[in-house]
């Protein structure tokens, strides 16, 4: 591919065997555009990925985490990414909590019901 159609080097075929990339500017001007187009190619392509899991996400509701206090007895219910965030969350370590996890409602045609889940199932018990 031949960037420069009025370039007197060209005409001696010297783009292709590379003597003239140096001497013609428009030569020059498309091998640095070219280079600086893949350089932003890869950077968008290394922005996409650091988004992706971010914007997954956005479309997955955050589990509601139901916790019980062992020592105090107190109770505490919420949103958070993990049962360790939501002990956080409540000020008490996760080793004194018995944790829950509210479980999606899912239409299940076998069941009399028609769905199935939609409680809470443990996911932290100190035994």
């Amino acid at each position: 591919m031949n960037p420069c159609t009025a370039c007197t080097f060209d005409k001696q075929g010297c783009h292709e065997s590379g003597f003239a990339a140096a001497k013609c500017p428009y030569w020059c001007a498309w091998v640095t555009g070219l280079a600086i187009f893949k350089a932003e190619c890869k950077q968008r392509t290394r922005e996409l990925r650091r988004k992706l899991p971010s914007e997954e996400r956005r479309y997955r509701p955050m589990p509601i985490y139901r916790i019980q206090n062992r020592i105090t007895g107190q109770w505490w219910e919420g949103e958070a990414d993990s049962a360790q965030d939501a002990c956080q969350n409540a000020g008490w370590m996760i080793g004194n909590c018995w944790v829950r996890e509210r479980t999606p409602m899912v239409d299940d045609p076998t069941s009399p019901s028609g769905h199935r889940g939609g409680g809470w199932k443990t996911v932290y018990r100190l035994t």
